[in-house]
């Protein structure tokens, strides 16, 4: 079967099962076959929706039901779904890991995982030991950055960015700038999906352009799934992506950082080290010397600027100029208020 006609076939086959109804009376095929028709714009057989249909039975747990010799399909509901049973320290961990790792999920796994997080949270309401659902009440996970509230989007826009991902079709978006001043409409090639903090990044390279960029969902105001396959780019890793600093924003090529410590730095840096070939000396004024091969990254910067106390950079000279030269701007910004101020 061709790339293209198998890329389509999974794409409506998915739109069929978003509108099989999970409560009150089922649809008939021809009912499916018609809104299919209207919704989505597949101009299917009817004999097509069945078979489809059929295949699906006892799959994403849908069924059906016979009523005057005519089959009524729809989805059951989430909590009739059986599941099998789980013991406490695996209801511990299924309830603490959830928040975390929702938003990677596809949007049928999803719905799936929520069911098996509540019969979770059932578990550890019901377990005998309350030591376990004392311990969901006392430990949390807590991201290393400044708390923000998550951009709002559609759930919509997230289910078709997860399709377009995991049927490696292409996608088309109008994209919004950073500031918002101006939008872009773009063709993409979805290579992956991540998760920084509370922003979720399609990982994508645009039209015949060879490089991937981070694509932001929040910046997305129009979203369509093509039917086209995507152009991957041959040997592509989202391993190696991240590994090379790409979820560092701007990041550039590895550079060999050398700075000056003062205060605590030297030691919060011991336990949390910037790079595996990291070295801290001691000097003979009781300040330290660090030297670690990092990425040069808009990240990095803002991580020196908010260490600016208690971090000097002696090289690479290009870094030391650019952070002497923002942190010479910054206080100019507040000595020029302070003195409008009195």
């Amino acid at each position: 079967m061709p790339a293209k006609k198998s890329t389509e076939t999974i794409i409506w086959n998915q739109a069929l099962l978003g509108l099989l109804p999970s409560k009150g009376i089922g649809l008939t095929s021809a009912e499916l076959t018609q809104r299919l028709r209207d919704s989505h714009g597949y101009k299917l057989s009817k004999r097509s929706v069945e078979r489809c249909l059929v295949s699906f039975i006892g799959i994403f747990g849908v069924t059906y039901d016979k009523e005057d010799g005519h089959f009524l399909w729809r989805k059951m509901p989430a909590q009739s779904v059986d599941l099998p049973s789980m013991d406490t320290p695996e209801a511990l961990s299924l309830t603490l890991l959830g928040g975390v790792i929702r938003q990677l999920m596809p949007p049928e796994v999803g719905a799936s995982f929520a069911t098996r997080l509540q019969r979770a949270r059932d578990t550890l309401d019901d377990s005998g030991s309350n030591r376990f659902g004392e311990w969901t009440k006392r430990a949390r996970f807590v991201a290393q950055s400044l708390p923000s509230i998550p951009p709002n989007y559609p759930i919509e826009r997230l289910k078709i960015i997860q399709e377009a991902v995991i049927t490696q079709c292409q996608l088309q978006v109008d994209y919004l700038s950073p500031t918002a001043s101006r939008k872009s409409e773009l063709i993409l090639h979805p290579l992956g999906f991540v998760q920084k903090g509370n922003i979720s990044y399609l990982v994508a390279t645009a039209f015949t352009y060879k490089t991937p960029w981070l694509y932001a969902l929040h910046r997305m105001t129009k979203q369509k799934l093509l039917t086209e396959p995507a152009d991957i780019l041959e040997g592509f890793s989202i391993d190696e992506y991240i590994a090379n600093g790409n979820l560092e924003f701007g990041g550039g090529p590895k550079i060999k950082l050398q700075a000056i410590l003062s205060s605590n730095l030297p030691y919060y840096l011991t336990e949390s080290r910037l790079s595996e070939d990291q070295v801290i000396k001691p000097l003979a004024d009781g300040r330290y010397k660090l030297t670690a091969t990092v990425t040069d990254s808009w990240q990095l910067s803002f991580w020196i600027l908010s260490q600016s106390e208690d971090i000097v950079v002696e090289k690479p000279i290009q870094l030391r100029n650019s952070i002497r030269d923002r942190l010479k701007t910054a206080f100019e910004a507040y000595d020029s208020k302070l003195k409008s101020a009195n």
